[in-house]
This record gives C-alpha cells, structure tokens and sequence, in this order.
C-alpha cells in the first residue's frame, strides 16, 4: 500500500474513532440528564369544593317543602384554577376522570373559579347533594363535598298520585318500558314520560309510601324477592332497596299478582295483596317486615286483581277481583280482614276487558274509579259510582294499547 491510500485510510479511521466518542458522550448525556430529570408530572388535583345554600330560604326558620328549587353556591379557594364542578343530589357521584368527563350534572367554574347551580329537593326530611371541583385537566379533587338539605316534612301525597300535583296519574308497561301518564283530574290522562324504572322485574305494584318520604312509590317482585321503590314525586322512583321477607321462610317465586294495599288495616297501614300457589292472600306489611297471611280465597285462570280502594264508599279499603266477564268485592272490615266475595255491579260485564287496575279517585267525585284496556286495544275510564258500582266507560283511546299492563 502507497503513502496517499496509508494516510486516507488513517484519515477514515480518525473520523470514525470521533464520530464514536461523539456519540457515547451523547448518550451518556443523556443517561444523566433521564436519571436527573423527575419523572412526568400533572398539576395537582384541585382542592376541596365549598358547597352552601344561597337563595332567599335560608334566612327562614322552616325550610320549603319538598319540590322546591333551591340555589347552591360552589367555590375553591382563591387562585385555584379548576374547569367546573360535577354534582349529583340524591344518588352516587361518578367520579370523573382524565379522559372520562362528569357522569351527572355538570357546572362550569366561572374566572374565579366559583359557580352556581339550582337542585330541586324531592324527597322529604333531607336530600343529600355531592360536589367534586374538577381541574382543567379532568382530575377531580380528592375529597367530595356532602351538603344536606332540609325540607319540611309532607304533605303527604294523595294515593294514586306520584306526580304532586293531587291527581291520579296511571303507570302501565308494555315489554321493557315503563309509561307515566299524567291524570287531568277528571279521567282523562295527559302528558307521557317514560319512567327510569328498570323494567327487568317480573311484576309491580302501586303502593303508598315505602320511604318514609312523603312520596308514594311501588312494590316490585324479581326472582323470587319483593322490594320498595321509593318515589321522586315527580313521576319516577328510585333504585330497588331489598327486600320484604315471606314470614314462612319461603321466597315469593310462586307469586303470580301482585297489588297494594294500603290502609286496610286502618289508616297509615301498608300491606300488599298476592295471588300465590292459587289462593288469593293479604299481607300487611311495615318498611322491614310482613306479617302472616291473611287467605281470603280461591284463584283460578279466570281470577285478576283489580286493586285495594274503597270502592263501597264506606270508608274502608276493599279488594276488587275480575273473575271472568264479572267484579267481585272482598269488603274490608277496616282491621286487615275482609268478608266473603260477592258480585260487585251486578249486570257489569267486563268480558270485553283485558288489563283492569284501580289507583283511586281519578276524577274528583270521591269514589274509586278504573282504567281498562281493551280487547280491540283501546284504553278505557271507567267512574266509580260507590255501593251502586260503576257508570259508562269513557274511550281515551281506540288503539295503542294492545298488550299494555297497567299499574
């Protein structure tokens, strides 16, 4: 090899020989500075909120009723910097995350990071508001903010009224849906909402108040169990709470119907009525425990429980059962016990009837009334009449009521 290829050569390998430390002492640099550096980091959470009641009640010495708007001023401390709040009165809170936004109601935080929101108490002593501040990065605060909120207690909605406004209103479900119209007050029905109710549950059953609320809610039966669904009063009912027991030990799985029955063993009682292995029972029941049964008869294919009102006009809650094309009446006796069927409205024929119920006065004359559907799909008012039974149907609808259960 010539001079010139040795010292070309020479050249190439000093270049390289650079080129390498040039490139460990990058990465070694590098080391360094990932070993020095602390890891990523997001802003911290932001802190707890502030949650207080500011509109004009809070100054009175009773708090408002139930149903009532109340104001609710949230704020974090000065120089925080928050996106806004997430809140929930009366349920869980899911908690938001980065990425994942509020599951309930949200609030935006104004420049100070403070914000103003309206609830509306429904139930009654106390409803319980949760808030979280949320950053500007989804991450909520560490600790919730609880906030109770009083209402004075009642009035106690009339039976058959799950909307407040002191008219009947009529529940019915057809498949997976739960339908709410709003009585008129006169027999006629009015606006539809579909309730939130989880449908899945074999049967249900119109009751008074199962809470303690003020709010009159359902009975529900579901694999083999009976639960309470307390109301909102405004025409929808809260999660199922488990459950009343058989007081023989065994579960509910043979019950067939299911009505309520309030009343019937004086005034403020709770009970349900069941047809269960063929027999038609009564059983009064407390918010955590029934009592014995009460059998008052023989069901059969042809037996259809219609509902517990008073429908004799004496006063005290009786049991109206379809049997075939005719009504029977169980008369209760005021103290949880009732007399022997006989035919109600003699010359009544309802053959021309599929689904019957009775949820009280729906039309203002005082005496228990009835909704039906029909053979031909139609939806029915029937007004009670008391002991002399009951008047002329009225048709609210010729169609759209095929296979429709009423409540």
């Amino acid at each position: 090899m010539n001079d010139g290829k040795i010292r070309r050569v020479s050249r190439r390998i000093t270049r390289g020989a650079a080129a390498l430390t040039a490139t460990a002492a990058v990465l070694a640099a590098a080391s360094v500075s990932a070993q020095a550096a602390p890891a990523a980091s997001r802003t911290a959470p932001p802190p707890t909120a502030t949650a207080v009641l500011a509109d004009k009640y809070v100054k009175d010495t009773t708090p408002p009723p139930r149903r009532v708007w109340r104001t609710v001023a949230l704020s974090v401390p000065k120089g925080s910097h928050i996106a806004g709040y997430c809140y929930v009165l009366d349920g869980t809170l899911g908690v938001p995350q980065v990425g994942r936004p509020c599951d309930n109601s949200w609030v935006a935080a104004g420049a100070d990071g403070s914000a103003r929101i309206n609830v509306r108490p429904l139930q009654s002593p106390f409803n319980d508001l949760t808030v979280v501040a949320v950053g500007a990065d989804g991450q909520p605060s560490q600790v919730s903010t609880d906030l109770r909120i009083q209402t004075a207690w009642g009035p106690v909605d009339k039976l058959g009224d799950i909307t407040g406004d002191g008219k009947t209103d009529l529940l019915s479900r057809l498949g997976t849906v739960m339908r709410h119209d709003a009585g008129k007050g006169n027999g006629r029905l009015g606006q539809t909402r579909w309730a939130r109710v989880d449908v899945s549950t074999t049967l249900y059953a119109r009751v008074g108040i199962v809470d303690g609320s003020a709010n009159n809610g359902l009975l529900a039966l579901a694999n083999g169990r009976i639960m309470s669904l307390g109301g909102d009063g405004i025409g929808d009912f809260g999660p199922e709470s488990c459950c009343l027991y058989s007081p023989d030990g065994n579960d509910w799985s043979n019950v067939t119907q299911l009505t309520g029955a309030m009343n019937v063993a004086g005034k403020g009682t709770a009970g349900f009525v069941v047809v269960r292995g063929g027999q038609i029972q009564y059983y009064g029941a407390t918010e955590f425990s029934v009592r014995p049964a009460v059998t008052l008869g023989v069901a059969d294919k042809n037996t259809q429980l219609v509902g517990v009102q008073d429908f004799s006009g004496d006063g005290k809650p009786d049991l109206l059962v379809r049997d075939g094309k005719v009504l029977k009446l169980y008369a209760g006796n005021g103290d949880g016990t009732f007399k022997a069927p006989v035919v109600f409205a003699k010359g009544y024929d309802v053959s021309n009837l599929v689904d019957i119920t009775s949820d009280g006065d729906a039309n203002g004359d005082g005496k228990a009334d009835l909704w039906a559907t029909t053979t031909t799909g139609g939806l029915v008012f029937i007004p009670g009449l008391g002991k002399k039974g009951f008047g002329k149907p009225l048709l609210l609808a010729r169609t759209g009521w095929k296979g429709v259960q009423l409540y």
